[in-house]
């Protein structure tokens, strides 16, 4: 869950900025929001969903809030026109246009961050082969091992000095 101060950082606007999307939002948001410590605001990844696109639509058709929200209301209409042709089972999924749009939008940034994910492992997993055959080419070029020495002590000089050899 995300206040309204981690909302303006996410969205690029003022926290004033996110009050006023939340107020116009509505219904469509109040289902996302809950009242933390010291009655702050809460939206859950659902409403942050639904603000962002409200967010996309503005900037990417040049639109006012108001006309951005109204395009979010036919599009999320169209949502529901399409689920009543689905099957049950999807039905149950769309009963609410905000909750799909969400969940859907929720599915593509799990999806996102699971690929980036992959591509940083394949990353690490790549460098480590890499570092493996540095050392295996290091062994290879490396002196080979010293032969082991004994110390002085067993050496054989004690069997000489107590052998009672002489020279």
């Amino acid at each position: 869950m995300l206040t309204v101060q981690e909302l303006a950082e996410l969205l690029g606007t003022t926290t004033r900025g996110v009050r006023f999307r939340l107020e116009l939002l509505g219904d469509m948001v109040s289902p996302y929001l809950h009242r933390g410590t010291k009655n702050e605001i809460l939206v859950d990844q659902a409403g942050v969903a639904l603000l962002q696109r409200l967010e996309d639509l503005r900037k990417s058709r040049q639109l006012s809030l108001r006309q951005a929200l109204q395009a979010l209301k036919e599009e999320q209409g169209g949502n529901v026109g399409d689920a009543v042709r689905k099957s049950v089972s999807e039905v149950t999924l769309d009963s609410d246009p905000g909750e799909s749009w969400a969940i859907k939008a929720l599915i593509e940034e799990l999806r996102r961050a699971n690929e980036a994910l992959q591509r940083e492992r394949d990353y690490w997993r790549d460098l480590a082969l890499k570092l493996q055959g540095q050392v295996e080419e290091l062994q290879r070029l490396a002196l080979p091992a010293p032969r082991e020495q004994r110390p002085w002590w067993a050496r054989g000089i004690f069997r000489w000095l107590w052998g009672g050899q002489s020279f």
